[in-house]
């Protein structure tokens, strides 16, 4: 269980410009996607939610297991979008 943290709501994230950067250096940054893990297909970040080191790692650690991960800009798991 990740704790979560709202840097602003998902509808002001929706509206603002967006860049994509690699997850490795995501942490500390503002998702601007909804990311969602499969299995179990729910999802891990919400537009407006601060990526934090623990969920950064989790990604990174999930893409090697060989997981779906549904809202990254690339289907090789290596960038997230972000807000800028």
């Amino acid at each position: 269980i990740f704790k979560s943290k709202m840097s602003m709501t998902p509808r002001d994230a929706f509206f603002k410009k967006c860049r994509d950067v690699r997850i490795e250096e995501s942490a500390g940054e503002v998702s601007s996607e909804i990311v969602t893990v499969y299995p179990p297909g729910i999802p891990i970040l919400i537009p407006g939610e601060a990526i934090t080191p623990e969920i950064r790692d989790y990604l990174i650690q999930i893409s090697k297991l060989g997981a779906t991960i549904d809202g990254l800009p690339v289907d090789d798991n290596s960038l997230i979008s972000v807000i800028k």
